[in-house]
């Protein structure tokens, strides 16, 4: 039987990962009681098989730098989907936590947006039968939150940017060398090091 708190996952693509991720997972677990949080990248995004996506290991690492103040062992960051079937999808992930941690209750930290399209999501009716959402920002429109009474929705500050923003700004800075305001605000400087070095998003599109 699961328990009461559950353990949570925050999944994403993080490509790159910036300092709006971490205010979530920060926000998520001051508002919600949880047992343990896995931030997860995903291993073969699904809804981007026809973009191009930084390599899983450097996204990983990403994550690993952005986090690494976060002292709490209740936060960790998994790579747990490098060892699944592909594509990532979210049911897969769930089924190896429950398997990795039997009788726990599982929740999902995802967008308002993604929220009102997980009709579309693969396995969905398994997906609304077993797992409970942690929804972030009802502002962003209306969601289907009636009838289902299990799901946690919170009113967060609103982050003024997105990994796709970041991605272009960084086409911009390779060509100018001049750095944007939204990787100054938004990427913590050993983030930034890693992409230069290893000359990331210096040809994606934005």
């Amino acid at each position: 039987m699961a328990t009461d708190t559950p353990l949570i996952l925050y999944g994403g693509t993080f490509d790159p990962p910036h300092f709006g991720h971490k205010k979530i997972a920060e926000y998520v677990t001051q508002k919600v009681p949880y047992e343990k949080m896995f931030i997860v990248p995903a291993f073969s995004p699904p809804h981007k098989f026809e973009q191009k996506t930084t390599p899983f290991q450097d996204r990983l690492k990403m994550l690993q730098l952005l986090f690494d103040d976060v002292v709490l062992p209740e936060v960790e960051i998994s790579p747990m989907e490098k060892g699944l079937p592909e594509p990532s999808y979210t049911w897969r992930t769930l089924e190896y936590m429950e398997k990795q941690y039997p009788g726990k209750k599982i929740s999902i930290v995802l967008g308002n947006d993604m929220y009102n399209q997980l009709p579309t999501w693969n396995n969905y009716e398994l997906l609304r039968k077993k797992y409970s959402f942690i929804v972030l920002d009802r502002s962003l429109g209306s969601t289907e939150k009636d009838g289902h009474e299990k799901d946690v929705f919170l009113q967060n500050p609103k982050w003024d940017t997105s990994s796709q923003v970041i991605r272009a700004a960084y086409k911009t800075y390779y060509q100018t060398r001049e750095m944007p305001e939204v990787i100054k605000k938004w990427i913590p400087p050993t983030i930034h090091d890693y992409i230069c070095n290893h000359n990331l998003y210096s040809d994606q599109s934005s």
